[in-house]
C-alpha cells in the first residue's frame, strides 16, 4: 500500500460524510480562504490571515531573546509547523484504517459470494484475515516512520514558490527604499513616468545612501 503524504488540506476521493466529519474534527484550525475571510459566520477551527499573523506575532514576543538582534527566531517556525502539522498523524491513521476496513469488507463479500458459509468463514479467517491484519499493522508502522521526521526534526522547505515570494517581498521593500532616496536626490521626479532631470549630484554620497541599509534598533526591538 502506498500512503499519500499527509497534509492538513488533504482531499480524499469520495469521502463518506462520517469520514469527512472525523477528518475535520482532528484539525486544530486552518487558514481561511478569501471567501471565508469575508463571511460573517465565525468558526473556531478557521483563522483569518490577520488572526494568524496576530497569533504569530504573539508567539514571537513570547519567545523573544533566543535570536540575534535583527534576525528571526527559528524556534518560531518550528513551533508553528509542529502545531499545524500535529493533526497529520491522526488524519493519516484514520485514512489507513478506513482503507483497510474497506478492503476487509470487499474481500469478505467476495468470499461469501463464491463459497458456502462454512467454507467462506474458514477461508476468510484462515487466509485473508491474518494477512489483512498484518498489512494494517505494517502500514501503521510505516506511517509512524514517515511522520517521525515531521514531528521531531526542524522544518525546511524546498518550495520554489516560497523562495520566489520571499524575494518578491524583499525586492518590493528595496524598491520603496531606493525610490525614496532617488526622489530626495533628484526632486522633483516621478516613478510612474519619464522625468527629465537637470541637477548637480554628488554620486559618491548617493551611492553610499543606496547601499547603506537601515540600522537595526536593538533597544526598540527589545521593547516591543
Amino acid at each position: 500500500m502506498r500512503l499519500p503524504a499527509p497534509t492538513p488540506t488533504h482531499t480524499f476521493v469520495n469521502p463518506s460524510p462520517l469520514m469527512a466529519t472525523r477528518i475535520v474534527s482532528v484539525l486544530l484550525y486552518r487558514i481561511a480562504t478569501p471567501t471565508e475571510s469575508n463571511g460573517t459566520e465565525a468558526r473556531n477551527d478557521v483563522l483569518t490571515p490577520e488572526q494568524y499573523i496576530e497569533k504569530t506575532v504573539s508567539m514571537i514576543r513570547k519567545n523573544r531573546g533566543t535570536e540575534l538582534a535583527g534576525m528571526l527566531n527559528p524556534v518560531i517556525v518550528t513551533e508553528l509547523f509542529q502545531e499545524l502539522s500535529s493533526p497529520w498523524g491522526e488524519m493519516a491513521e484514520l485514512h489507513v484504517r478506513n482503507v483497510c476496513k474497506a478492503t476487509y469488507q470487499c474481500l469478505k463479500r467476495l468470499v461469501d459470494h463464491i463459497a458456502d458459509s462454512a467454507a467462506a468463514e474458514t477461508i476468510f479467517s484462515g487466509i485473508f484475515k491474518p494477512h489483512l491484519n498484518a498489512l494494517q499493522q505494517n502500514s501503521l508502522a510505516k506511517l509512524s516512520e514517515l511522520l517521525k521526521p515531521h514531528q521531531e526534526s526542524h522544518p525546511i522547505t524546498y518550495d520554489q514558490r516560497f523562495i520566489k515570494d520571499r524575494e518578491t517581498v524583499l525586492n518590493q521593500r528595496e524598491e520603496v527604499r531606493v525610490s525614496a532616496l532617488l526622489k530626495e536626490a533628484f526632486k522633483p521626479i516621478y516613478m510612474d513616468r519619464e522625468t527629465s532631470v537637470h541637477a548637480s549630484i554628488d554620486f559618491s554620497k548617493l551611492v553610499q545612501k543606496l547601499v547603506k541599509r537601515p540600522e537595526f534598533d536593538v533597544d526598540h526591538s527589545l521593547m516591543r
